[in-house]
């Protein structure tokens, strides 16, 4: 099966020109470190229920897109409109969850929109044995053409290594079967559709992400 990496579009016409994120602050009582912050994402969790008291805001000279880029969550994932939640829906997806947010633009309350939460800290999709990773430091190869038996072989591994080192992948290979929206958080987070869910939202007129 052919994967695509995904991302959110920057400073294009479809999401609006010389902003990045889309997103500009929040609005509403100040729920910080509290339950209900949108602090309470990371990369390490998938909370049970969200119930934000705050909106999110939309720059003035954003557009309003299916795909919605932010800095305001840390977590595994994407603001995404109802529709795209709908097409997902309709997928084979990693662990996650939908968590919907408040959003507004211009005074005016966009209601169908969620946060899509991906957690999955085995990464049992990965075919390590054939996948292919270097070693790096910032943009110096220091150990190229690594392969390990398994995520629990990357981590040991791992251990030896201090902060400024990385692994890197290089070559990725996915178990037969695997997802259709998923990511790869080994070294760095990257973010994979499937050739089928590609068509599908392309088909779909889904906007905001490349």
């Amino acid at each position: 099966m052919k994967y695509y990496q995904i991302d959110h579009q920057l400073d294009t016409e479809e999401v609006g020109l010389n902003i990045y994120p889309q997103t500009d602050g929040l609005t509403g009582d100040s729920t910080f470190h509290s339950k209900n912050s949108y602090s309470i994402f990371t990369h390490h969790n998938l909370p049970e229920k969200f119930e934000p008291l705050e909106q999110i805001k939309l720059a003035n000279s954003a557009k309003q897109t299916d795909f919605i880029s932010t800095a305001l969550i840390s977590g595994n994932g994407f603001i995404l409109s109802e529709k795209v939640k709908g097409i997902l829906e309709q997928h084979r997806l990693v662990n996650h969850r939908f968590y919907k947010i408040p959003l507004v633009h211009r005074q005016r309350a966009l209601d169908h929109y969620y946060w899509f939460q991906m957690y999955h800290p085995a990464q049992d999709y990965i075919n390590f044995k054939k996948s292919v990773f270097q070693l790096r430091r910032l943009r110096r190869v220091i150990k190229d053409e690594i392969r390990f038996d398994s995520i629990d072989d990357y981590w040991e591994h791992r251990k030896y290594y201090g902060p400024g080192k990385l692994f890197r992948a290089k070559e990725i290979h996915l178990h037969p079967g695997s997802y259709d929206f998923l990511y790869i958080g080994v070294g760095k987070a990257i973010f994979l559709i499937s050739e089928k869910l590609k068509m599908k939202m392309q088909e779909s007129g889904v906007t905001g992400y490349k």
